[in-house]
């Protein structure tokens, strides 16, 4: 969009998270977000919809590999309505979904807005996820199709004080990350629980070993 409504944006979006006097990623989103007129336009929905194209085109195939990389949930915490009305705060303000990696300096009444704007968030990307495990339900996957769920980090919502990551220490909400896999070889180990640390970089051989 060569001449954005800054004006708009200005008045819809809090200043704070959004500065329209400097060209940043921040301004592109709240530009990108006119463009999102329905909930299939948005990033998260898109990335399933392609999840599931290929997966119809391919998941009689032997030997592939899908990694669906959602990005969400992530700042900025813009969750489709339906799901940000499960946790309407009735704050009237200006949007504020999108915090700096910094020490909380908002009031109380913003910070249920942030942290609720995340909520939303998450319960949209477990609605989707859903759907992919429904899919899997659907057409018998689970008997011969390795699934890994992991993230790359947490977040601190306010939590400590802070808002983020990478500036603070590594607490426990931004280190401590999930990593659940459903391999058809073990289904009797369905719901164990392992106390080994893993972490990110050991995906990969893991993956080439499966």
């Amino acid at each position: 969009m060569v001449a954005p409504p800054l004006d708009m944006i200005a008045e819809k979006f809090d200043q704070r998270h959004y500065n329209v006097k400097k060209p940043s990623k921040r301004l592109q989103h709240a530009i990108n977000r006119t463009e999102m007129q329905q909930e299939q336009d948005m990033p998260g929905p898109r990335c399933f919809a392609s999840a599931f194209d290929f997966l119809d085109r391919n998941r009689m195939a032997d030997n592939w590999f899908l990694m669906l990389e959602c990005f969400d949930p992530h700042e900025p915490f813009h969750a489709a309505d339906r799901f940000k009305e499960l946790y309407a705060t009735g704050y009237q303000g200006s949007i504020l979904d999108w915090p700096h990696y910094d020490r909380v300096a908002e009031n109380p009444e913003e910070m249920t807005e942030i942290r609720a704007n995340y909520a939303a968030l998450v319960a949209m990307c477990d609605d989707y996820f859903g759907k992919l495990l429904d899919y899997m339900d659907e057409h018998h996957m689970w008997d011969d199709t390795c699934v890994v769920l992991s993230t790359d980090h947490g977040f601190l919502l306010s939590e400590h004080g802070w808002w983020g990551k990478i500036r603070m220490p590594y607490y426990e909400e931004i280190s401590h990350i999930p990593l659940m896999i459903h391999h058809p070889d073990f289904k009797n180990r369905a719901g164990e629980h392992r106390l080994s640390l893993t972490q990110t970089g050991d995906l990969m051989p893991t993956f080439l070993d499966f």
